[in-house]
């Protein structure tokens, strides 16, 4: 059967249209002076709805609102390192459940993302004095405590580590605790998630004055939230499972790594392979939030902005706060719906070894260099 293209043919030309009447109608090459900048308001919509089809024009828009800071580095990707701490008052401490280097391409729009599991250790360090021997959860902590001052000293220190043991670039890093990735989290409303099997795990925590346990039924587009969820728990001991209310909380979700996934043992690296899902999932929630409503996007940004100022359980270096900046990182995000997600967790025994009279697994540098120099390779 043929195909009818004539919607597509009148989008391209509201778009054109568009670019043609607005600011100042503009026609031929987009140009403008230097010292104008312009606000992004007006352009994200069109750059949601015409970009996948008429790739010419997010470059325009681009030069409409201003040119981008960001830094994609010697290789010409942008990659971020995505830290979860497990931090929270009263509890002391402050390991990492979430250690992932997630990396796109610009040009081509392919997304990868690789976890690095929680009982990683001996991680090779660009420094030879530096003193840390722990797991990988423990490196933020090391960081913290041995005086480098600050939590943004304490991570770009993690950043350049982590980025030496993958022999990549890393240009960015986002770090949330519970507090503040349930905020990005509720930001977004609710976070459609598919849940393939089903998750029983007894012993994860949700709130201190619940019984724990929760339970993730099986399904697609599955809504996840926020703070604003209600917390997960199971019943008394011994746990009947057909009178646990199912949970719809998200950090429970991508915390979870004990009982049953499906009939199987859940594990850490289940989980990694969750956040990983989790992350595109949540990328896909803006995209469609701001292809809705272009000014969605400008709200999520002064909401993180805000939410960086006045608390410590989030931040991140990414430049958000300038709109030239959030255009490149929507059409960035926004390309990477349309391609496959490349994702691993470097678990044993591809990707790691058990260090024998310890805890700890060691990676096997050669395999995961090779993977990450394909994955992360410098864009051409």
């Amino acid at each position: 059967m043929p195909v009818n293209r004539r919607p597509r043919l009148v989008g391209i030309s509201l778009v054109l249209a568009l670019v043609m009447a607005g600011s100042g109608a503009l026609t031929g090459p987009v140009a403008v002076a230097s010292d104008v900048h312009l606000s992004l308001r007006p352009w994200l919509g069109l750059a949601a709805s015409a970009a996948r089809f008429l790739p010419g024009l997010t470059g325009a828009l681009q030069a409409i609102v201003g040119p981008s800071s960001i830094d994609y580095g010697s290789d010409g990707r942008l990659t971020i390192l995505v830290v979860g701490s497990d931090y929270r008052p009263g509890h002391g401490g402050e390991r990492l459940d979430a250690v992932m280097v997630a990396t796109v391409n610009p040009v081509t729009h392919q997304m990868a993302a690789v976890s690095i599991p929680r009982d990683t250790g001996m991680l090779p360090l660009p420094d030879p004095n530096d003193t840390w021997k722990g797991k990988v959860n423990s490196m933020y902590a090391h960081y913290k405590r041995i005086g480098l001052g600050t939590r943004e000293d304490a991570l770009d220190r993690m950043r350049e580590a982590i980025a030496y043991a993958l022999d990549i670039e890393i240009d960015y890093v986002a770090f949330a605790r519970f507090t503040g990735f349930d905020f990005l989290v509720d930001q977004l409303g609710t976070v459609p998630v598919d849940i393939p099997l089903e998750i029983r795990d007894k012993r994860i925590w949700d709130s201190s004055g619940l019984a724990p346990g929760a339970l993730f039924l099986a399904g697609n587009d599955v809504e996840l939230g926020g703070e604003s969820a209600a917390k997960c728990h199971a019943t008394p001991k011994p746990i009947n499972w057909a009178n646990v209310p199912p949970c719809y909380h998200a950090l429970p979700y991508v915390r979870s790594r004990h009982g049953l996934v499906g009939t199987k043992n859940n594990n850490n690296y289940k989980r990694d392979l969750r956040q990983q899902h989790f992350l595109m999932a949540a990328v896909a929630r803006v995209v469609a939030m701001v292809t809705a409503d272009s000014t969605s996007l400008n709200t999520l940004r002064d909401a993180a902005l805000t939410r960086m100022a006045d608390f410590n359980d989030f931040y991140t270096t990414l430049p958000i706060s300038d709109d030239a900046d959030l255009l490149a990182l929507f059409v960035l995000f926004n390309g990477a719906q349309d391609q496959p997600f490349l994702q691993v967790t470097l678990k044993p025994r591809k990707y790691a070894y058990h260090v024998p009279g310890t805890r700890k697994y060691a990676l096997k540098l050669d395999a995961v260099r090779a993977l990450t120099h394909e994955w992360f390779a410098p864009v051409e």
